[in-house]
């Protein structure tokens, strides 16, 4: 028995020999494994000082892409010079790299063993070599950091949770003010930099958004079209002169509709335009200002703009109308009559038509012969028995006036009053008698542009010297506000607001039709007071012609007009949008809805039971779970009913750079107006 506990003991004193001896090989070999592969950095450095350089430039500015392709070059070109010029040429750096690390000594040893004895010269082939191992180590750890990334289970919605309950999202949001000034400053500087060098300004510049980042759009991104909301006191108004700076600065017509007529939003957009030394024509109520809405345009363009300012729920009486205003505006220009309102206004009558068609004759003399008897020359009359009877005559010649009605009346008689010649007086009696369902729309039309014609502010339609012409603003690249009060002129803000649109509307068409290619920037505040489905095509159809516009309003409940919910429409003809501060439910839930929403992971925990009774348990996570995919909101409708003033639910929709959550940002704008 004691041989054999004495060969048991040989055994486990030679196999704990053993392992301890591996184990110190398997140490020497990891350290030398790491002293190879430092030699190996070292020799190689510039290649890896390239690859972080470009590992690091791929995530910040998310272009693997770019990346996988520029590897694939890099790597065509490293094997051919490989092949060309063999594979000592990527160690030239060595000494250099040897020499930052304080191991000159080793410079010789590596000459012998990488160089064949040569001394290492650069050039171009290896710093070619460097250059191109660098991208291809690049795009493997790239590789391996998205095959981990994606291994990762974590849930956006927690990690957006989680850091904006940290440090430095308190600090961003508590000093917001101060950093987008400061960065609205050096923006200034850049963009007056522009100016004198009279270079474009690309961008426009929003602000922060939550993590400190600059936002900034694309100035291409506003020909899309911009949809607003904002309620009162969220800063909406200050948002919306965020983008008109750039339009001023870039020295663009900008026409602004303000339906809240305050005097304040006048003096801030005045001092903006100052800023930029750009002429902004202030019109209001009590300006000396007038303005003809109808000046300009070819007939078809004229009542469009004119059938624009009203509601219409019925098809048939809406072409009818359509119909009589195409007649009464060629009527117009033909009879060489003023084109305004009142004009339009007056002869919305048919007694006034017929008065002018019926006093529309042509008249001319005309000589005529005439055979008259005279008396006879011997004075006597000797035919006692009245057998002579012959009587003696003579040819007279004398003028006669003639007249008849022109061809262009006969032409309006027949357009109006279907028939070409001229009424006797029963029978044009008669006619006017006729139930004609023409003439009760016509006159519904007249008597609400009476209302308009007739009201406080009529007197702003009357063409006068000082009037102003949008089209003549545009060539000269000035800018109008128009601000009225629609608590005050609720009716007149209505019409008036829809006569601009669609005056802006056709004067930038005609002058892209004429080769005249400008930009165009509409803001039309509180568009709920005036806006209609109508208003919205032809803001619409504006836009391949350089206009863009920017539609403001407090709630998306403001886009139910007169019992119509044009709120969808606006939506589809707009790609920006910009929702702040909303007390309503659902405005919030829509505003969300448009922003969209993004696949998320829910990680699922279960929980056990650790400790307790009964009565109280205590209960944890346990150490499995499970995840599932997950719809949500960019922006929740909370978080929308919870912003403060000048921040913002920013969705660009216009643009395609970068990820789709790049363009879906909470953004904190900067004041415009605060330093003017």
């Amino acid at each position: 028995m004691s041989g054999w506990s004495q060969q048991h003991s040989n055994t486990e004193k030679r196999n704990h020999e053993r392992k301890r001896d591996d184990a110190f090989l398997n140490t020497i070999g990891v350290i030398a494994s790491f002293v190879i592969a430092a030699l190996i950095v070292v020799l190689l450095s510039p290649a890896f000082v390239i690859a972080v350089a470009t590992f690091i430039a791929t995530l910040v500015f998310k272009r693997t892409r770019w990346l996988t392709y520029g590897s694939l070059g890099a790597l065509g070109i490293f094997v051919g010079l490989v092949l060309w010029q063999g594979w000592q040429e990527i160690f030239q750096f060595a000494p250099f790299a040897l020499t930052i690390v304080s191991m000159e000594g080793l410079i010789p040893h590596a000459e012998n063993f990488l160089n064949g004895g040569n001394a290492f010269a650069v050039s171009v082939a290896s710093v070619l070599m460097n250059v191109g191992l660098g991208i291809i180590i690049a795009r493997a750890v790239v590789a391996v950091y998205e095959f981990y990334k994606g291994k990762i289970i974590k849930s956006s919605a927690d990690e957006k949770k989680k850091y904006r309950g940290s440090e430095q999202f308190s600090k961003i949001k508590d000093n917001r003010l101060a950093i987008t000034s400061k960065e609205q400053e050096k923006w200034r500087k850049n963009v007056q930099s522009r100016i004198e060098k009279k270079q474009e300004i690309p961008e426009v510049f929003l602000g922060i958004d939550e993590y400190g980042e600059k936002v900034h759009m694309d100035k291409k991104e506003l020909d899309k079209h911009v949809l607003l909301q904002g309620t009162t006191g969220s800063g909406k108004t200050v948002a919306i002169f965020t983008i008109a700076e750039t339009a001023l600065a870039n020295e663009e017509s900008v026409f602004m509709v303000d339906g809240k007529g305050d005097i304040k939003t006048v003096d801030q957009l005045s001092a903006l335009a100052e800023r930029y030394n750009r002429t902004l024509h202030v019109f209001r109520e009590d300006t000396a200002l007038t303005y003809n809405p109808i000046k300009r345009g070819n007939r078809t363009s004229v009542t469009d703009r004119i059938m624009a300012i009203f509601d219409w729920s019925n098809e048939f009486y809406k072409n009818e109308a359509e119909n009589f205003l195409q007649k009464l505006i060629h009527f117009i220009d033909e009879y060489g009559l003023p084109r305004d309102i009142e004009t339009v206004v007056k002869y919305m009558s048919r007694k006034r038509i017929y008065k002018v068609i019926a006093d529309d004759q042509q008249v001319w003399e005309e000589i005529v012969t005439e055979e008259v008897e005279v008396d006879s020359e011997d004075g006597e009359d000797d035919d006692i028995l009245g057998v002579d009877t012959k009587k003696e005559t003579k040819v007279i010649e004398k003028t006669i006036t003639r007249s008849k009605v022109s061809n262009r009346a006969t032409y309006f008689m027949e357009r109006f009053f279907q028939q070409s010649v001229l009424f006797d007086e029963d029978e044009f009696e008669a006619f006017m008698k006729k139930d004609d369902e023409t003439a009760k729309v016509v006159q519904g039309m007249r008597s609400q542009l009476e209302k308009l014609l007739y009201s406080e502010l009529g007197h702003l339609f009357k063409e006068k010297a000082n009037g102003i012409d949008l089209y003549e603003i545009m060539q000269k690249r000035e800018s109008v506000i128009f601000s009225f009060n629609s608590n005050s002129y609720a009716e007149f803000i209505k019409r008036f607001a829809r006569f601009v649109i669609a005056d802006i509307s056709n004067n930038i068409t005609e002058m892209y039709k004429s080769n005249q290619k400008i930009s165009v920037q509409g803001i039309f505040d509180e568009f709920g007071a005036y806006g209609s489905s109508t208003i919205v095509d032809i803001n619409a159809r504006a836009r391949s012609a350089g206009f863009s516009s920017i539609i403001g309003i407090q709630s998306l409940g403001d886009l139910i007009i007169d019992g119509q919910d044009i709120a969808q429409q606006v939506i589809d003809n707009n790609n920006t949008f910009i929702f702040g501060l909303t007390h309503s439910p659902e405005s919030a839930q829509k505003a969300s809805d448009v922003i969209g929403t993004y696949d998320d992971t829910e990680v699922l925990h279960q929980f056990e039971n650790v400790t307790g009774s009964r009565i109280k348990r205590i209960e944890m996570k346990a150490n499995r779970g499970m995840t599932r995919n997950k719809e949500v909101y960019y922006i929740t409708p909370e978080e929308l009913k919870n912003f403060t003033v000048g921040q913002f639910a920013v969705a660009r929709k216009a643009s395609s750079e970068g990820e789709v959550a790049d363009r879906r940002k909470i953004v904190y704008f900067r004041n415009p107006v605060q330093e003017v």
